[in-house]
C-alpha cells in the first residue's frame, strides 16, 4: 500500500467519525453539549477533535453547534407561534436576550422582526454538514 494510499483511509477514517458526530449534534441541538461530551461522544481528545473538526470542516466545534442552534430557531420562528424566550430556553441560549444577540450578530436582524419579515431568506443560515463523498485532499494534506 503506497503512502497516499494510507493518508486517504486515515483521512476516510476521520470523516465517518466526524459524520456520525454531525448526525449525533443535529438530533442533539435541544440538549447541552461542549466539548467534553462531544469529545466522549466521538472518542477523541478534546484538543484533537476541536483540531480535526475544524481541518475537515472549516468550523470550530463551538461554531458549527451556535450556527445550526441560530438556524433551528430561525425555522422555528418562521414556522411557528412559539415564543422567542421558549425557543431560546429550547437551544440552549442562556435567555432570550442572549438568543437575540446571537441572533442579530449572525442575521443582522431580530428574531421578532425575523420572523415578521414576509418573504423567507436563507441569508445567515447554517445547512447541515456532512463528510460524505467530500473531495478527497490531494498528495501532501496532513491531520
Amino acid at each position: 500500500m503506497e503512502k497516499n494510499d494510507l493518508n486517504l483511509g486515515v483521512i476516510m477514517y476521520h470523516e465517518n467519525i466526524l459524520d456520525d458526530l454531525l448526525i449525533w449534534i443535529e438530533s442533539n441541538l435541544e440538549a447541552p453539549l461542549n466539548v467534553g461530551i462531544l469529545s466522549a461522544k466521538s472518542g477523541y481528545s478534546k484538543w484533537y477533535l476541536q483540531r480535526l473538526f475544524k481541518k475537515l470542516t472549516g468550523y470550530s466545534l463551538a461554531a458549527y453547534t451556535r450556527k445550526r442552534r441560530l438556524t433551528r430557531a430561525a425555522e422555528e420562528l418562521r414556522q411557528s407561534a412559539i415564543t422567542i424566550k421558549d425557543i431560546a430556553h429550547k437551544y440552549q441560549f442562556d435567555d432570550h436576550s442572549a438568543l437575540t444577540r446571537a441572533f442579530k450578530k449572525n442575521f443582522h436582524i431580530t428574531p421578532s422582526a425575523y420572523r415578521r419579515l414576509p418573504v423567507r431568506t436563507d441569508d445567515g443560515l447554517q445547512p447541515v454538514l456532512t463528510l460524505k463523498n467530500s473531495p478527497r485532499p490531494g498528495p501532501g494534506y496532513r491531520l
